[in-house]
Order: C-alpha cells, then sequence, then structure tokens
C-alpha cells in the first residue's frame, strides 16, 4: 500500500468491513478478540493512523443527511430529491445523493462508504433487488439503520423494522379503474410496471383485485417504466389480444409509460380520449401540457419528501422507531378520458 493507506485498505486487507475497524482503533469491546489481532496486524503492518478529521467526525454530528435513491432519469425521482434537499437546508442540513440503480443490492463496500461519512441519517427511496432477493435488500437496510438513523420510501415490500413511508400503491389501481368504470369503460388494461403481481402493495395486485369486484376480465400486463417501455406495452398488448376485443381504456404504471403509449397509439391511428381511454400516474409536471392533458394520480411526493427529512432530524434528539405512515393517492381529472375536468 502507499503511504496514504485509508481505513477501507485496512478493511479490505483484515477482511472485514470499515465499522469492524473503526470499532478496533476506538477500543469498542464489542469486536471478536480473534478479529481485534487481525485488524490490529494490518494496521501495524502499515504504520496506520486515522486521520484527525475522520476521528473528530466520529465525536460529533456532522448535519448532512444522505439521499439514496434510483438513477433520477425518472423525473418522480428528481422531484423528490429536490424536496429533500429544500427540506434538509431548511432545517440547517446539507445532503449527499447517491443514485444505485433499480434492482440493484446494497453491498457491502457502499454501506461502508456510507457509515465512513458520519451521515447524521439517511433517506432511501426505491426498489433496491427483485423479490428472489428481498430478504438480503432488508437485512442491508437494517445494517444501515443499526449505525445511523434511516427512513424509507415507498418500498415494494414494507419493513416492520424499518421507518416507512408508504403511498398506497393499490388504491392507485383501484381509483383509476372505478373513475373508468364511471365513466362507463368495462374493457381496461393496465399496461407497464413488472408485468406480473407479486406483492399487495403494486399497481398490478390492485388492478387485479379491482377488475375482480367489478366482475371485468382483465387484460394480459406487459412491463415498461419508461416513454420507451410505454410504446412497447401499448404494441405488445395489441399483440396479445387474438380475437378479443381491444381495450378502451389503458391505465399506465406512471406518466412516463402514459407519455410512450400516447406517441404509439397516435401511430396506430387511435385518438385519445376519442378511441381510446388513457390514465397515468405520478402527476408529473409534463402530465398537464400533453395533448389531450394527461388524466392521473398525485402521490403528494413534495409531502412525504418533507415528512421523511423531518422524521430524520428528529431523530438526533429521539430515537426513531419503526413505524409504516400510508398516504392516499389523489385522483387528479384531465382530459385524456374524455371527461373535462371543468364539467
Amino acid at each position: 500500500m502507499s503511504e496514504h493507506t485509508t481505513i477501507f485498505d485496512i478493511a479490505r486487507e483484515a477482511g472485514v468491513s470499515i465499522a469492524t475497524v473503526s470499532r478496533v482503533i476506538s477500543g469498542n469491546p464489542s469486536v471478536r478478540a480473534e478479529t481485534r489481532e487481525r485488524v490490529l496486524a494490518v494496521v501495524a503492518k502499515y504504520n496506520f493512523r486515522p486521520s484527525m478529521v475522520a476521528t473528530g467526525l466520529s465525536r460529533k454530528k456532522t448535519h448532512t443527511m444522505g439521499i439514496i435513491i434510483p438513477l433520477m432519469e425518472n423525473p418522480f425521482y428528481s422531484k423528490m430529491c429536490v424536496e429533500l434537499q429544500l427540506e434538509a437546508e431548511r432545517l440547517n442540513y446539507s445532503t449527499l445523493l447517491f443514485q444505485i440503480p433499480r434492482g440493484t443490492m446494497l453491498q457491502q463496500d457502499f454501506l461502508d462508504q456510507l457509515i465512513a461519512r458520519r451521515l447524521d441519517g439517511v433517506v432511501f427511496s426505491g426498489d433496491v433487488t427483485d423479490d428472489s432477493s428481498s430478504d438480503s435488500a432488508m437485512e442491508s437496510m437494517l445494517k444501515l439503520r443499526r449505525q445511523m438513523p434511516l427512513v424509507a420510501i415507498n418500498l415494494r415490500q414494507v419493513c416492520p423494522d424499518l421507518p416507512c413511508l408508504v403511498t398506497d400503491l393499490s388504491e392507485c389501481s383501484h381509483l383509476a379503474i372505478r373513475h373508468l368504470h364511471k365513466l362507463g369503460h368495462r374493457r381496461i388494461a393496465l399496461i407497464g410496471g413488472v408485468g406480473t403481481a407479486q406483492l399487495s402493495n403494486t399497481r398490478e395486485q390492485g388492478y387485479l383485485d379491482e377488475m375482480e369486484r367489478l366482475g371485468l376480465e382483465p387484460y394480459p400486463m406487459t412491463a415498461g417504466e419508461d416513454a420507451l417501455g410505454g410504446e412497447a406495452c401499448v404494441t405488445s398488448l395489441f399483440a396479445q389480444l387474438g380475437g378479443r376485443e381491444k381495450p378502451t381504456a389503458l391505465v399506465a404504471f406512471n406518466d412516463l409509460v402514459a407519455l410512450g403509449a400516447l406517441r404509439q397509439l397516435k401511430r396506430m391511428g387511435l385518438s385519445v380520449p376519442g378511441d381510446i381511454a388513457l390514465m397515468g400516474c405520478d402527476n408529473q409536471f409534463f402530465a398537464a401540457y400533453t395533448d389531450p392533458p394527461l388524466t392521473t394520480l398525485d402521490l403528494h411526493i413534495e409531502e412525504t419528501s418533507r415528512l421523511a427529512m423531518n422524521i430524520l432530524v428528529s431523530a438526533q434528539t429521539a430515537n426513531l422507531d419503526a413505524f409504516a405512515q400510508h398516504f392516499a393517492p389523489t385522483l387528479i381529472v384531465r382530459e385524456s378520458c374524455g371527461f373535462l375536468a371543468e364539467r
């Protein structure tokens, strides 16, 4: 190693986490004797001395909150990040942003880096894993929570041991289908998402539940999460119809999917809402400016983000118990379903 040996280097060679190295250096008695000796041997080998800056940080608050979100290709997460940062600034905190691809595990190296920064808390949002490894993902977040306060926003699966702010995603589908049903639609399809109903609090499961409640036959679900996916969803759905009548209404997984669907429907010579109604979800800034303006569902991300940051700040002086606070979506009626909001 070079003369600039870091705590990461020590942890890597000793085969432990940086949290363990930190505990050994600070004399924490919770580390097993065998592990302590292995770490101290590496420390002695490189004559490692922790920096005074890092040592100082371990003894006081840094007034810095971490924000972990998926890549901000989706404006939903951009909006969330802005609201979190504004609220943190209002409360005299700075923020560090970490973006990870959807479906990516929180690896130990990444957790170690977060811990090393001595953050005062972390807001986490988005799915970090598919269902096959959800237990490992939850375990990673629980590890992080043992080191600092953590609040999760809209996890695919709520963890009872984590403070969670949850929008009722299944209710998004319920509201959308009820609205379309009142307008006379009986052939309603869901486009976008993962394409299967695997967990209870999802748009997919909400779609199946509401269609069954109304005695309607569901259409095959198609996967997609962005505008390009929306185009593909429409093409795939119509290709699977066979002899079945085409739907008279589409409920999109989010506004980006609806945007792509709108373009593809026009390519196919179908007018919205004349030939087919279309609904989005998220109430993104562009939804009011599409042609026609998009009926959608507001998930109140501004309120959720502000609350998450306030909870983290409160956790600096009080224990943060696990809880789940639920938010209900709100229907925003515009013209893409053939019903003018002015009426």
